[in-house]
């Protein structure tokens, strides 16, 4: 079903953030063994190539959930299109339409 396509992506999604919060966590002892013996532009260097790769793993891992959310956000108005009677169809995408922004601001 839909739904069960929406799971599916919640471990990638929430590995993905995993990641980026642990990468500073872990670059910043790395990057400080690196440069105990190195100038003062080596270190900068350093540091900028830490702070880009976290920024990359930053907003692959907000892609990855973006694309998650509007895969659960199609297949639910799906499943509803599918289940709403012919005549009452516009009345219960509006109801769904009214749930998805509640449960996006309730977060």
């Amino acid at each position: 079903t839909a739904f069960a396509r929406r799971d599916s992506f919640e471990p990638i999604s929430i590995a993905l953030l995993n990641l980026c919060a642990n990468f500073q966590l872990i670059a910043t002892p790395v990057a400080s063994l690196l440069t105990t013996h190195s100038t003062i532009v080596e270190e900068a260097a350093g540091a900028l190539f830490f702070e880009l790769a976290s920024m990359i793993i930053m907003v692959i891992a907000t892609s990855s959930c973006g694309i998650a959310a509007a895969l659960g956000y199609c297949g639910g108005l799906q499943v509803v299109n599918q289940i709403a009677p012919r005549g009452r169809r516009a009345e219960v995408v509006s109801a769904f339409f009214i749930c998805c922004f509640c449960a996006t601001r309730c977060r």
